[in-house]
C-alpha cells in the first residue's frame, strides 16, 4: 500500500480529515491506518476495529483526548507523537511531544 501525503492549506486539510475520519469507525476490517505527517487538525475518532494492527497519526495537529478503546490502547506513544494538544489516558500525558 503506497503512502500518500496531503500538503495543502489548513482549511483543506481540516475538511479532508473530518470527511476521512467520519467513515473510519464503520470500517470493521480496517487493519492499517497511517495518517502521520499530514498537518491534519481535529480529534481522533473512537476506533475500535480489532483487526487494526498498524496505526500512526503522529506529526499532525490533532487535539483533545484520545478515545479510550481497546484498539487505541494497544498502540504506544510513538503512534501519537508531535500532536501537542492530544491528551488522555491512552497517551498517558498532557502533551505528546518527546523530551529533548
Amino acid at each position: 500500500m503506497a503512502r500518500s501525503e496531503v500538503r495543502a492549506g489548513s482549511c483543506c486539510t481540516f475538511l479532508f480529515f473530518k470527511v476521512l475520519v467520519s467513515g473510519l469507525t464503520v470500517l470493521d476490517r480496517l487493519n492499517y491506518l497511517r495518517l502521520d505527517s499530514n498537518w491534519f487538525n481535529g480529534s481522533i475518532p473512537p476506533l475500535n476495529q480489532t483487526q487494526l494492527q498498524i496505526f500512526n497519526v503522529s506529526n499532525n495537529n490533532l487535539t483533545g483526548p484520545v478515545p479510550v478503546t481497546p484498539t487505541l490502547k494497544k498502540f504506544n506513544i510513538r503512534s501519537f507523537l508531535w500532536n501537542p494538544s492530544l491528551c488522555g489516558e491512552v497517551v498517558n500525558s498532557h502533551a505528546v511531544q518527546p523530551a529533548l
